[in-house]
């Protein structure tokens, strides 16, 4: 629709990046919801009419944009709460302390 002129003025590029993140965002807002999702539902929440689900979520994933497991066979995704390791460490330390 406005390929053209986003082409023209040098934005195409720009509005591909915007596109691919607006993606991103919606898939970590249904991260935050669901446990797992299928990857039609993903597809339909989501907005990725054209885009292979597996691969996108794969390299979300790759790139540690998203936590989450793949199951390929079943056709779903698994999504994972991300621990934050930092304050694991730090009560574990701080139990070791009154241990001592």
């Amino acid at each position: 629709m406005f390929k053209v002129q986003l082409a023209n003025d040098g934005n195409l590029g720009l509005a591909k990046i915007l596109h691919k993140r607006v993606i991103q965002a919606k898939v970590k807002k249904l991260a935050e919801v669901f446990i797992t999702l299928g990857f039609d539902e993903i597809r339909d929440k989501a907005g990725l009419k054209e885009i292979d689900v597996q691969h996108f979520l794969a390299q979300m994933i790759c790139k540690g944009h998203l936590s989450a497991k793949i199951d390929a066979e079943t056709r779903t995704v698994q999504f994972v709460e991300e621990v934050d390791l930092l304050s694991i460490v730090n009560n574990i330390d701080l139990k070791n302390r009154r241990i001592v």
